[in-house]
């Protein structure tokens, strides 16, 4: 069965004017809570004076210490994230969030982190006055400007306008039908069936401030206003009278406890108790301050707690109330409210310190507080007759006898002030050592002391290690690194300096192979032989060892500084750190107990891991483990353990362990008793995408076991980090996590981190799950979950990639194909270019067949004919002369053969060139005058040899028609390009004629000059009238890129 907790949340306590009258006639005190005057101060001194005169119980009560020790307490304020140091009320939602009303805003609290309410989330008021969780889950917060609702993860305001009676909300309860009593600074309201209805028989109360408002066990609603207290039942409202001595009461808090017992508090150190009908006062005599009682909680086993407005907080036990103080550790003695958690915590919220929690202690701590003058223990050991033996650093050797710690008197502790560990031995006798010190005790009594001024090795050295050897003798190691064995009344040593550093641990086989940890040499095992001879065995040469123990399976567990637990066995070694679960990676000391446990002290607690488990971790078989751990939240003064010295912990006779630490000694039952610690609620509290809070997520968070909603994410930025919570409060900072992202994805061990990173997560349907472990490693059954719909880019959609498909396959066989068409295209341009190499051939051929061989073969015929008429000389001079114009026509042919095939003139500037030579040399020969206007730079374009062998044919035409038809005196020769094409005109100032009636005539001459422009793709454009001479105009197509034709 669930056990339900109920608390209390007061009204600011408001002066009256009866109590101001006794006061007055007290001595004219005037007191205004929480300000306290100094003649009140005086009153309780004098009070407090005939208590310790007269011998009251009360001063005993109030002075016991053991009833603060049962609890730990940890405070939080706004250097923790609380917005305000004044909590006014704590409530706790379904959920498992705790919920703080402060002076700053709302505060939601799970443990670690605050999440605070102000103006910008709707509050009306940041000054929070109340708060209550109803039988629907939703939370009532009472503010100084109306009622708020939190429902839905929103939150809805209700003032006068809606039916409250004042928007100063100053206390809330519900009734056993589920109706909302909302207590105003102008009576009561109360809210049912979605609105604020009307409760005639209220009137009787009237529109006075309200302090307190509780359920009573019978159904009734209990109001406590400035005018008195009233009971609301069946439709009808009576006053409450209190006891004879105070009959008008006006609690400033009230308490119905589950046995029935109304409590109330009407003015300093007085608190009433109401049953079966009959008052009992509880004051100063009782255990209470001379105070006012401000808040009043009963916790789950039925203790009624009351705190007071500045004299800290008190438990009812036995009839008596017992303090829990600030020098207890309490944050500050003005408690304003109190709450008991689903866990059984006590939560309290004060004036001036922020939110305190009180957790019932899971071990017993010895410390100052308790006799122990040094809190700095390095060593512990019990010897038979039940005895503690604690080794100091600072305070030499203490004892813990039945009624109490004591200094060691037999010896010097001001000279022996720094020992570093305690031996017991089979035989109950106690070795001790430290700085130039070894001491043998027996029974108790100093038998033996080796001193640093009698024994050399101790002169500058500390003694660090202690081990009974299994055979015979004391294995001693110090802090300079020498190992020597006390046999037979003797120390010999092995080697020098064996251990290169401080030994601090030292462990034995069953063979009598003693293993060596130091803090430099790793560990060494050594085999003594005969004499001082040894042999040696090295593993983790240069780690820091803090600790070593050999388990009765022949298995050696290593503790090390900074490299975790170490096992080896059968000659392997296996490391487990951190990433396998450890809370640290300094292991200093090493316990096993008979439950299968180890016992690993840390710089972080106390670790229990159970053995099964650590082997199948070092084996593989096992990936992470889960150990109970022991810190601050437990009851310890300090988590870290006590190093460098061997042995440290020890397990008492009773079976208990006990740990030396950093601040005194920590003493835990190996069998813990079983509490019903719920499991963690685990909540999907935030998502994140690229660093901003997602807007479709449930503002409300999602609780394990509910169904998972979908969130889409559009295109952009996927960047996720989702932001969970475990709601466990006994150890909030040791809830640990696992997570993962799919259903069978494997699962991932976050430790205590609290959120989990993903960054570009391809598009697609994820279901993120988290589990939550509290403490006692007990997890979460069903997991808090959300489905990520990742929406992806145009790009990533499937018809988007078929269409890309089937560009690349279109694109693939254009390439294909265009490859294909440039292999043609090649095959095609190298068969042209031999067909032009062949029509080169035989143009050259005929050429020289046509031009040169016709003149040579007219030489010849000269030649003969001159031989015929040796006597006849002038017809003998004629042909000579006819020979050597043939033969200088056959040169000039022969030249144009040469110039037209030669690859090197395939381009403008020597085309230009050799046109304008020849025009000097041929126009020159004519008699005519030649004017030439060419460029002087022009570009090397190229001119394949074709068409400049075509286009030099025609201006060549051109020429012999001027000299043999136009009857001109001057010509002219103009070249221009430019626009893809080059023109050449040829121009004479002769008689001209008609073109158009040439056309119709036989003559060849202008006909093969379009042919042969044709042929270079070019045309001729002939411009000319009678008697004002011609222009011949040859224009060709021409581009830089045009290749040149290979020979």
């Amino acid at each position: 069965m669930k056990r339900t907790c109920k608390k209390v949340r007061c009204a600011p306590v408001r002066p009256r004017w009866r109590l101001a009258l006794a006061l007055a006639l007290a001595g004219g005190l005037v007191h205004h809570a929480p300000i306290v005057s100094q003649r009140l101060k005086i009153l309780r001194a004098v009070c407090a004076g005939l208590v310790l005169v007269s011998g009251g119980a009360a001063l005993g009560a109030a002075g016991d210490p053991g009833f603060a020790g049962q609890y730990v307490i940890r405070s939080w304020g706004t250097e923790a994230g609380l917005p305000q140091n004044s909590v006014n009320a704590v409530a706790q939602t379904p959920e498992g969030y705790l919920w703080l009303a402060t002076q700053g805003g709302l505060a939601r609290f799970d443990g670690v982190r605050f999440r605070v309410f102000g103006l910008e989330e709707g509050l009306p008021s940041i000054s929070i006055r109340a708060l209550l969780v109803d039988r629907a889950g939703d939370l009532w917060v009472g503010t100084g400007g109306g009622l708020c609702r939190w429902r839905g993860g929103r939150l809805e305001r209700f003032t006068v306008k809606d039916g409250l009676a004042a928007n100063v909300v100053t206390a809330l309860a519900e009734d056993a039908g589920g109706r909302l009593w909302v207590g105003t600074s102008q009576g009561v309201s109360v809210w049912s069936a979605g609105r604020f209805q009307s409760e005639p028989a209220l009137a009787e109360v009237g529109r006075v401030s309200i302090r307190a408002l509780e359920s009573g066990n019978a159904g009734e609603m209990l109001i406590s206003a400035v005018v008195g207290l009233f009971r609301f039942a069946a439709g009808r409202v009576e006053l409450v009278r209190g006891p004879e001595e105070f009959p008008d009461v006006s609690p400033y808090c009230l308490l119905a406890d589950r046995a029935g017992r109304l409590w109330a508090s009407i003015g300093n150190g007085r608190v009433l108790c109401r049953e079966e009908g009959a008052w009992r006062v509880y004051d100063m005599d009782s255990g209470l301050p001379f105070a006012y009682v401000t808040a009043l909680a009963e916790d789950g086993d039925g203790t009624v707690w009351a705190g007071s407005v500045d004299a800290g907080l008190y438990a009812f036990r036995e009839g008596r109330f017992l303090p829990v103080r600030r020098a207890d550790g309490l944050s500050a003695d003005d408690i304003r409210c109190l709450h008991v958690d689903e866990e059984g915590q006590l939560w309290v919220g004060t004036r001036t310190g922020g939110l305190n929690r009180l957790a019932r202690r899971k071990l017993a701590v010895f410390g100052a507080a308790h006799g122990l003058t040094n809190e700095f223990v390095r060593a512990v050991g019990e010897t038979p007759d039940g005895v503690w033996w604690v080794a100091t650093g600072g305070s030499g050797m203490i004892r813990r006898l039945p009624e109490g710690f004591a200094p060691w008197e037999d010896v010097n502790n001001q000279q022996f002030t720094f020992m570093r560990t305690v031996l017991v031995t089979h035989e109950g006798h106690l070795w001790a050592g430290g700085a130039g010190a070894l001491f043998q005790l027996v029974d108790g009594r100093l038998v033996s002391a080796w001193k640093r001024a009698q024994v050399p090795w101790l002169a500058n050295a500390e003694v660090t290690a202690l081990l009974e050897d299994e055979r015979d003798g004391i294995w001693v190691g110090t802090s300079a690194g020498r190992l020597l064995r006390f046999r037979g009344g003797e120390f010999e040593s092995f080697g020098n300096d064996p251990a290169r550093g401080t030994i601090t641990a030292l462990a034995q086989e069953e063979d009598g192979a003693v293993w060596v940890g130091s803090t430099t040499g790793g560990v060494l095992q050594m085999r003594p032989g005969t004499g001082s001879s040894f042999s040696f065995e090295e593993i983790l040469p240069g780690r820091d060892i803090r600790a070593l123990h050999r388990d009765g399976q022949g298995t050696l567990w290593i503790g090390t500084a900074g490299a975790g637990l170490v096992r080896w066995q059968a000659g392997r070694l296996a490391f487990i750190t951190r990433r396998e679960g450890l809370t640290d990676d300094t292991i200093s000391q090493i316990l096993a107990d008979e439950e299968g446990h180890l016992w690993l002290g840390s710089n972080r607690g106390i670790m229990r891991a159970r053995r099964v488990e650590l082997d199948a971790l070092a084996e593989g078989r096992l990936k992470f483990i889960h150990p109970r751990v022991f810190g601050l939240a437990d009851g310890m003064l300090a988590e870290e353990c006590a190093s460098g010295s061997s042995p440290n912990a020890t397990r008492l006779q009773s079976g208990e362990l006990l740990f030396p630490t950093v601040r005194g000694l920590v003493m835990i039952a190996p069998r813990q008793p079983s509490r019903s610690a719920p499991v963690p609620r685990v909540m999907i509290e935030e998502l994140l995408v690229g660093g901003l809070p997602h807007p479709a997520f449930p503002p409300h968070g999602i609780r394990g076991g509910d169904s998972p909603p979908v969130v889409v994410i559009p295109p952009g930025r996927r960047d996720l980090e989702i932001v969970f919570t475990g709601l466990s409060y006994a150890a909030p900072t040791r809830v640990r996590f696992r997570y993962r992202l799919g259903e069978n994805a494997e699962w991932v061990e976050a430790g205590t981190r609290r959120s989990a990173y993903y960054q570009q997560l391809r598009p697609g349907r994820y279901e993120f799950q988290v589990l939550a472990a509290n403490a006692d490693n007990l997890w979460t059954l069903t997991p808090a979950a959300v489905v990520l719909d990742l929406r992806p880019h145009y790009w990533e959609t499937l018809w988007f990639a078929v269409l890309v498909g089937l560009l690349i396959l279109g694109a693939a066989a254009g390439g294909v194909r265009l490859a294909e068409r440039r292999r043609y295209r090649r095959r095609l341009n190298r068969l042209e270019t031999l067909h032009a190499v062949e029509r080169e051939r035989l143009r050259i051929s005929r050429d020289m067949h046509d031009n040169v061989g016709s003149m040579l073969t007219q030489v010849s015929q000269l030649s003969d004919l001159a031989q015929q008429s040796p006597g006849d000389a002038a017809a003998l001079r004629q042909r000579l002369d006819r020979i050597g114009d043939q033969a200088r026509v056959a040169v000039q042919a022969l030249d144009e053969v040469v110039w037209t095939a030669n690859p090197h003139n395939d381009n403008l500037p020597n085309f230009a060139h050799y046109v304008s030579r020849y025009a000097d040399d041929f126009f020159e020969a004519a008699g005519l005058r030649c004017w030439q206007e060419i460029p002087p730079d022009l570009p090397a374009w190229p001119l394949p040899a074709d068409v400049r062998h075509h286009l030099f044919l025609a201006v060549k035409e051109a020429f012999n028609n001027v000299v043999r038809h136009a009857r001109a005196t001057e010509v002219w020769l103009r070249l221009r390009w430019g626009r893809g094409s080059l023109t050449l005109e040829v121009e004479d100032n002769g008689c001209g004629f008609d073109p158009a009636r040439l056309r119709d005539e036989t003559g060849n001459g202008l006909r093969n000059l379009a042919e042969r422009l044709a042929a270079g793709k070019g045309h001729a454009e002939i411009l000319s009238q009678p008697g004002q001479g011609a222009k011949v105009r040859f224009t060709i197509p021409i581009a830089p890129e045009l290749p040149t034709a290979e020979p």
